[in-house]
């Protein structure tokens, strides 16, 4: 009877509502929880020790991977070179000298480069911190797949660099250009993201023996292709050409006076080319004569006073009045 009581106790309980007050509960505990470790001293220690281990690890890539290319341009000079002399006359004496100059080339490059691997790291490491940072504050949140993490990870990189080149504009490019340079480091880390993805794939797929490297080489191969013809479009397509053409036109005013003077000083040039063709007919002693009253003065009136004399005296017509400013400067504006 007392089992029978038990049992029917049981059947009266409300099932639904109890998992509803047990998974509130849950939610409850487990946001206590979380407040208490996500504000702790402990987790902001870790955090803070994995971010920089990620910039360092993601800063000593970059400048790896520039250090890699510098070899690889090297030895692709050298190499040929070393065939050449195996197949004519190798001697191993020649081919210790070979790898001597190999060795000291490759360092010379990276010596040349050493101020673009220090900014290398440095976009690396602070892009492998932002990236750590993001990742964490996205976990706190929900829960993160080991996909979305390597995603941030590799695109942060294009980002950091693209922001910088967007706000500081070191090489002081037009907006045109401006805009294609960001353009393709935006595109290459979407290419990167899109390799990353199609890496997941097959690595799911592929679970034969060296199935993992297979998947990796691969989604490196597409990446590459990706990237090569992204680049491609945006250099040599005419409806990119066009769009950068475009965005070229709006010069700030700084510019568009550079472009002037710069205009002018080309007209300047070409005037005196003209001048020096003439025949002035001046024998040296006349011609030091000259010369001799330039360099007496000091005051630059003197000076244009002294060539405006020798102009008039020789006849040699000018496009503007000698001595005269306003004629200057009206000539000036036409050019």
């Amino acid at each position: 009877a007392k089992e029978k009581r038990h049992l029917e106790t049981l059947e009266s309980l409300d099932h639904e509502a109890m998992h509803k007050a047990d998974a509130k509960a849950r939610k409850h505990y487990n946001q206590q929880i979380n407040i208490e470790y996500y504000t702790s001293s402990k987790f902001i220690k870790s955090t803070g020790y994995e971010s920089a281990k990620s910039g360092i690890k993601m800063g000593i890539r970059q400048a790896l991977g520039l250090v890699f290319a510098e070899i690889w341009f090297e030895l692709k000079e050298h190499v040929p070179a070393l065939f050449k002399d195996a197949q004519d006359n190798f001697t191993l004496e020649l081919f210790l000298d070979r790898m001597q100059s190999l060795a000291k080339d490759i360092w010379s490059r990276i010596k040349l480069r050493f101020k673009d691997l220090i900014e290398e790291f440095k976009n690396g490491a602070m892009a492998g911190v932002l990236s750590s940072i993001t990742t964490t504050i996205l976990n706190i949140f929900f829960t993160t797949q080991k996909l979305l993490g390597r995603l941030i990870r590799e695109t942060w990189s294009s980002l950091v660099s693209a922001a910088k080149l967007l706000f500081l504009n070191p090489n002081k490019l037009p907006a045109g250009d401006l805009a294609r340079e960001v353009t393709r480091i935006l595109s290459t880390g979407i290419a990167v993201a899109m390799g990353v993805i199609l890496n997941g794939h097959l690595a799911n797929v592929m679970t034969f023996p060296f199935g993992t490297e297979i998947a990796a080489f691969l989604s490196a191969v597409a990446t590459g292709l990706m990237t090569l013809g992204i680049t491609y479009f945006l250099d040599h397509s005419e409806i990119m050409q066009k769009v950068w053409n475009f965005l070229n036109q709006y010069k700030s005013e700084a510019k568009r006076t550079l472009e002037y003077f710069q205009k002018v000083n080309q007209e300047l040039d070409r005037f005196l080319i003209e001048l020096s063709s003439l025949e002035f007919n001046l024998s040296v002693s006349e011609m030091s004569q000259f010369i001799n009253n330039l360099e007496s003065f000091s005051c630059e009136y003197e000076r244009c006073f002294v060539l405006a004399n020798e102009v008039e005296r020789r006849g040699i017509a000018l496009p503007f009045e000698a001595g005269n400013i306003e004629s200057t400067r009206s000539w000036l504006k036409k050019l």
